[in-house]
């Protein structure tokens, strides 16, 4: 029997001794989609593009003799050659305020969205993030029976209007099902910032540093649209008392530190985080650590997991999954069973927590200590057969010792995983060995 969504999860190892004080946990979680009944059914989707149309989208972009802007007006001109008519275009133009320039246009009416870019290449001001996302809430609130995806382009911060409020009104629409990708186009874009608005709803945060990036990109994110098969995921993972010092990432598609979604409370720590949109036959990972003391009893009882989602392809609304994590305890610790690809996803993580770490250290002037973390990022990314990526790492840390500087589009030219093979394919095996849904 055909399934639409699998949780499966594994710790690092089992069977670790009674009575033992400071036992370090790795868990891994994966969130796993079925596949349509019609697996060439498409999702209908609307798309909506928050365009940075602020003065400075008219600076060169690198050394492409195109302006930024103009990179963004090809890109969306190039998606609209691929995109059905079933499905519609929404396009705000944000500067000083934000301008609704197309609401639902469909995907067939080709010279009226070339008409709409036309009116942006032409909009100026200053940048009003509040203002853009007050629009798309709009948008979305006026169909919210439809799907929207929210693609969010900017190319530095906002100098005026609440950047608080536009995170809000981005967590509601998260809340209701619609996500949100933040683009970056150029030098001065704001990876961590942007990254609040991405995370609301499990979904990516880019830096485009090439012009056809941009076209790759939005043709990439329509695709995943159309291909939808779970929506209005939310995981929650509430850790028993004892479990302390617990910390949350996103593996995959993209490494994200989720720490404060961790809230600690008298009775233990629940992790809340919205998992956004899954395509039929894909999947999203998540990765913990924690510390746990074990009793002197069989086994333990670490966590519990509850999945809400929504699966439209099968009409499922308020579909749920619960599971428990249970640790084996036994006597000889010559019984601890370990499995490695949980410690390979770990290393990858260790990635990132080493960049948040070489970053703050540029910031204090600690250059050195800096470049011992890419260095060990290297290392590690060696050690998950990422040649690419270790070289790239170990000339970042070439480069903070010469030239006393690093930066997050730096960190951005590194791809975000290095362990996907592995752990797609441990993936694949788990779905290929299930037969039935698990409720």
């Amino acid at each position: 029997m055909a399934y639409e969504f699998r949780l499966e999860q594994k710790l690092n190892q089992d069977m670790l001794p009674k009575n033992k004080n400071d036992q370090n946990l790795i868990g891994r979680l994966q969130l796993i989609a079925g596949t349509k009944q019609n697996p060439n059914q498409k999702s209908k989707s609307n798309l909506v593009f928050l365009l940075d149309s602020s003065s400075s989208m008219d600076e060169n972009y690198y050394q492409t003799g195109k302006s930024k802007r103009q990179v963004v007006y090809d890109a969306v001109q190039s998606l609209m050659t691929n995109i059905d008519g079933q499905d519609t275009v929404s396009i705000i133009s944000f500067h000083s305020q934000a301008i609704l320039r197309g609401d639902h246009v469909p995907g067939s009416a080709k010279s009226a969205i070339t008409s709409i870019l036309n009116e942006y290449m032409n909009d100026n001001g200053a940048t009003n993030f509040e203002d853009a996302m007050e629009k798309a809430f709009a948008i979305c609130n006026n169909r919210s029976n439809e799907s929207h995806k929210l693609i969010f382009l900017t190319d530095g911060n906002a100098n005026i209007g609440s950047n608080q409020r536009a995170l809000d009104l981005c967590r509601q629409l998260a809340t209701k099902g619609h996500t949100t990708d933040a683009m970056g186009i150029g030098g001065n874009f704001d990876f961590n910032f942007m990254k609040q608005f991405s995370d609301l709803s499990g979904s990516i945060t880019e830096n485009i540093i090439q012009a056809k990036q941009a076209e790759s990109l939005f043709k990439k994110i329509y695709q995943s649209a159309g291909n939808t098969f779970l929506k209005k995921i939310f995981l929650n993972i509430f850790f028993q008392k004892g479990v302390r010092d617990i910390h949350f990432f996103m593996h995959m598609p993209e490494k994200k530190n989720l720490h404060q979604y961790a809230k600690r409370h008298q009775i233990g720590t629940l992790v809340t985080v919205n998992a956004g949109d899954i395509e039929q036959n894909d999947f999203k990972e998540y990765i913990f650590s924690c510390t746990v003391d074990t009793p002197n009893a069989p086994n333990m009882h670490i966590a519990e997991i509850t999945v809400n989602y929504d699966c439209p392809s099968e009409n499922i609304q308020n579909g749920q999954s619960q599971q428990n994590i249970h640790l084996n305890l036994g006597s000889d610790p010559a019984q601890i069973i370990h499995f490695g690809e949980v410690n390979t996803a770990w290393k990858d993580i260790e990635i990132l927590i080493e960049q948040e770490e070489a970053l703050k250290l540029v910031e204090r002037g600690k250059y050195a200590d800096a470049a011992l973390r890419l260095e060990k990022m290297g290392d590690l990314a060696a050690s998950l057969g990422d040649r690419e990526n270790a070289t790239a790492l170990r000339e970042l840390a070439n480069k903070v010792k010469r030239d006393h500087k690093l930066t997050q589009a730096d960190m951005n030219r590194i791809s975000k995983t290095s362990s996907t093979v592995s752990a797609r394919s441990t993936m694949q095996t788990s779905a290929q060995q299930a037969d039935s849904p698990i409720f």
